[in-house]
C-alpha cells in the first residue's frame, strides 16, 4: 500500500489524507486558506498550473456534526486567498491528542 500523509481540520473533527507524493509540489506558503468557514488545502501538479484544490466544511458538533468535503471549481480556487499553514488548520499531531473523526481520502474526491 502507498505511503499516506495526514492532516487535520476544526480541532480533530476532519482529518484528511493523501498519498505522499502530493507533497512532492506543494507549496507550504500558498496552499491553505479559510474561505467563510471552509478550510481549503491545493496540491499542485507539474501538469496542472493551479493544482487540485479541496475545501473542507463543519457544521454542528459532536454528536450532531456534519461534515462535507469538496473540490472547489477552478474559478473558485484562482479566486481563493492562498497563504500558509492556517487556522482551522492543525497538524494531525494535534488531533492525534485529542481524538478525531472519520479520516477523509482526497485522493478519492
Amino acid at each position: 500500500m502507498p505511503e499516506r500523509q495526514m492532516i487535520s481540520c476544526f480541532k480533530g473533527l476532519a482529518p484528511v489524507s493523501f498519498p505522499a507524493e502530493w507533497l512532492e509540489h506543494f507549496m507550504k506558503d500558498t496552499g491553505f486558506a479559510s474561505v467563510d468557514g471552509e478550510a481549503r488545502i491545493r496540491f499542485f501538479h507539474p501538469d496542472n498550473a493551479w493544482g487540485n484544490a479541496y475545501g473542507d466544511r463543519c457544521t454542528g458538533g459532536v454528536p450532531n456534526l456534519s461534515r462535507s468535503v469538496r473540490k472547489p471549481s477552478r474559478d473558485k480556487s484562482i479566486d481563493t486567498d492562498w497563504g500558509p499553514f492556517c487556522s482551522p488548520w492543525e497538524t494531525y499531531e494535534t488531533a492525534q491528542i485529542f481524538g478525531h473523526g472519520p479520516v477523509t481520502r482526497l485522493d478519492e474526491i
